[in-house]
């Protein structure tokens, strides 16, 4: 085993169990010349043009980080120019992945920040998931971890082993180690690789070996034959009938045309046949010799339940079923060989599928059959279902001959029809045309219509001659021949005017394979008149211009329905929006009334603002004028108090509004009085303001004196 020593990127190779501890890549491959080969770091030649060294480097950065001194990459560490190490390392690449210390699994196509979590996401579309090789990679390591193309770390696959099952269809037991996955059948591992894709046709069974616990040698070229080896080693070491369970049709059965009958062989052709199979689980058995499988002279030989249906089909019942059904198994199609064949016979017939059918078919005995191994791939080789046509006899009368469709002549012979052409179909029908024209004269030319049918086994062939110009175009009568006349139809023999010719079509045996031979020959000089192929093509013409003229009335006809359907529909939405904008113009008047009135109203309101506020101006400018009077007036009183002493002014109004008895009357407002004579002491007749007032029983003045006790609010309303 060769290892790639992470400090110094050169090969060590190990032998025996003296291998040490190692990391171990996962990756899809590039391109060859993109990849680090053998000899590249063989010869340390990591940095020549076209090598893209990001996996290699990243991979023993990363194990280097882990503390491990040595990593396996596939790509560089088998020498592949070895078909011996090649052989060695297909058959190891298991083991060699179980017994890593951890597996990087680096993918190349998973950018950075891409959600993992998501469905949606690079991670699960991502190619490795897609890939055959790397099935046994994702669950031979005891540790996994996903990488993307940066080398960040994704996740751990024990971490993400709900998103993993989504995207592989393995079970979380499998994937997480809970449960040996070799445990699981041979359906459902097969499953697991059905829609994955290698490379080569060969790998498709090559990349199992490890899942089935399985050795084999490698023989690319061989094909399909590697999937049949491959089964066939599984069935040395397993009873397990879900092998067999391939072509499942998880649908409801219905019975299928069981004409043309050919072997499909015992297995499968590829893994994509076990694409319905991920649910399908063996039933506990014995392991005595009659549940094992045993293959020679190119059959199987096995014990099962034979169970025919209502319709006839015949079903071989598995010792299988769905995993969550025990009522269910799984049967087989299986066919009687041909008679004369051996007793207990058997094919399985191409075209038909695995069916589920109830577990109560199951109580039929088993008895011992054999089912032939191989499958038939060409239904000629097996049931001489293939025809040939040979024209003869025109050489003699120096006719020219030309065949529409071309055909590809191969000893003077074509080959028309073989069965795999019918696409599974019971019946095959061909139709060619074949001009033959006279050499050197401006003649008609005799036109054979030729008809191949074949039912079952049974072909058949039917000839109509006729005369045509040379200008008529055999794909022209090709393609309207269906639409002649009956009564052009069946003529053996023509005229062009110069040559009188008969036709015959004739079955031949030739290598145990049916020929057709056409021969022309000179006719006698009494024949019907010929059918003239351009009177036909004409009549042929008129027919479907007139057929052609009633589709286009009856799409005219549909059509103008149509369009006076949709007239109808507009015209009913046209009246609904005439109604509604009557309704809104009505609605618009209005509105354009009311716009007026406020208009005009907007016009006198704001003319009347503007005179209130000339008018407020006006008083503003009267108000600030009294109120500088006031001032002034108070200013002087203030010096008048000031050099006559305090009160006087005030006991002269006062005496003289008590005098004309108005004290009782004009001082009923706290604005009568000045509060100075209220705060400051200023006497009346040597007593204070309101003394003097309870003196003189004058209550009015005594409630105003004792309510009004501010000198601010008494000045601000006195009203003198």
């Amino acid at each position: 085993m060769h290892l790639i020593n992470v400090e110094t990127l050169r090969l060590e190779t190990f032998v025996g169990d003296n291998i040490p501890p190692y990391a171990i890549l996962s990756h899809t491959w590039g391109a060859d010349e993109e990849e680090v080969s053998f000899e590249d770091i063989w010869s340390g030649n990591l940095e020549k043009p076209g090598n893209r060294a990001e996996k290699l480097k990243g991979c023993c950065n990363q194990a280097k980080e882990d503390h491990l001194e040595y990593a396996w990459i596939d790509t560089c560490c088998i020498d592949k120019k070895s078909s011996k190490e090649l052989d060695e390392a297909i058959n190891s690449m298991f083991q060699w992945y179980k017994k890593a210390s951890i597996c990087y699994t680096y993918l190349s196509d998973v950018p950075h920040g891409d959600d993992s979590w998501d469905p949606g996401s690079k991670f699960f579309s991502s190619r490795w998931f897609q890939r055959g090789w790397t099935l046994q990679e994702l669950l031979a390591p005891e540790e996994l971890r996903f990488y993307n193309r940066e080398w960040i770390s994704i996740g751990r696959r024990r971490d993400m082993s709900n998103e993993v099952e989504r995207i592989t269809g393995i079970s979380r037991e499998f994937l997480l180690g809970w449960e040996d996955f070799r445990k699981a059948g041979v359906a459902q591992r097969m499953s697991w690789a059905a829609k994955r894709k290698t490379s080569r046709k060969e790998d498709s069974a090559y990349c199992l070996l490890g899942i089935f616990d399985v050795t084999m040698p490698m023989i690319y070229g061989e094909g399909d034959r590697a999937l049949s080896r491959l089964q066939q080693e599984i069935m040395k070491i397993t009873g397990d009938h879900s092998i067999l369970a391939w072509g499942l049709d998880t649908a409801e059965y219905t019975p299928s045309n069981s004409a043309g009958v050919i072997s499909a062989g015992i297995l499968a052709t590829a893994p994509s046949d076990f694409a319905n199979c991920g649910h399908i689980v063996p039933r506990k058995q014995d392991a005595t010799p009659i549940n094992t499988f045993d293959i020679s002279s190119g059959r199987l030989r096995m014990h099962l339940s034979i169970h025919t249906t209502s319709a006839g089909e015949t079903f071989g019942l598995l010792n299988c079923g769905p995993e969550h059904n025990a009522e269910q198994v799984v049967g087989i199609p299986v066919y009687k060989a041909v008679s004369g064949a051996a007793t207990g016979e058997y094919l399985r017939p191409q075209g038909r599928s695995s069916v589920l059918l109830p577990r109560t078919a199951t109580r039929i005995s088993t008895k011992h059959i054999h089912i032939q191994m191989g499958r038939q791939n060409r239904a000629h080789e097996a049931m001489g279902r293939r025809l040939w046509l040979h024209i003869d006899g025109h050489q003699k009368m120096n006719l020219e001959e030309e065949i529409y469709p071309p055909v590809h002549w191969e000893k003077a012979r074509t080959l028309i029809a073989e069965a795999n052409d019918s696409d599974g179909q019971p019946n095959i029908t061909r139709r060619y045309l074949a001009r033959f024209r006279t050499q050197g004269e401006r003649s008609q030319d005799v036109i054979v219509v030729l008809e191949f049918e074949m039912h079952g086994l049974q072909p058949q062939a039917r000839c109509h001659v006729m005369t045509s110009s040379r200008d008529t175009a055999l794909e022209d009568l090709f393609q309207n021949f269906i639409y002649l006349r009956p009564e052009a139809l069946g003529k053996q023999a023509t005229s062009n005017g110069k040559l009188n010719v008969e036709v015959t079509v004739k079955e031949e045996q030739v290598a145990q394979e049916p020929m057709f031979v056409v021969r022309l020959a000179p006719a006698s000089n009494s024949l019907e008149a010929p059918v003239d192929a351009n009177w036909e093509l004409y009549q042929v013409n008129l027919k479907l211009e007139f057929v052609r003229i009633l589709q286009k009335e009856d799409q005219v006809r549909l059509e103008t329905r149509r369009l006076a359907q949709q007239r109808d529909k507009e015209m009913a939405t046209l009246d609904r929006m005439r109604e509604r904008l009557a309704v809104i113009e009505e609605d618009l008047r209005k509105l354009g009334e009311e716009k007026r009135a406020l208009s005009d109203g907007v016009e006198e309101g704001a003319q009347q603002v503007d005179e209130l506020t000339n008018r407020l101006n006006e008083g503003r400018q009267q108000q600030d004028e009294w109120s500088r009077r006031e001032s002034e007036i108070q200013r002087r009183l203030d010096e008048l108090e000031t050099k006559q002493g305090p009160g006087n002014w005030l006991e002269t109004t006062i005496k003289t509004q008590l005098g004309t008895g108005q004290i009782g009357r004009g001082l009923k407002d706290a604005g009568d009085l000045d509060p100075r004579a209220v705060e400051s002491g200023h006497n009346i007749d040597s007593q204070t303001p309101l003394l003097w007032a309870v003196m003189n029983r004058h209550e009015a003045v005594v409630r105003l004196l004792r309510e009004k006790r501010r000198w601010k609010t008494l000045r601000d309303r006195l009203c003198l």
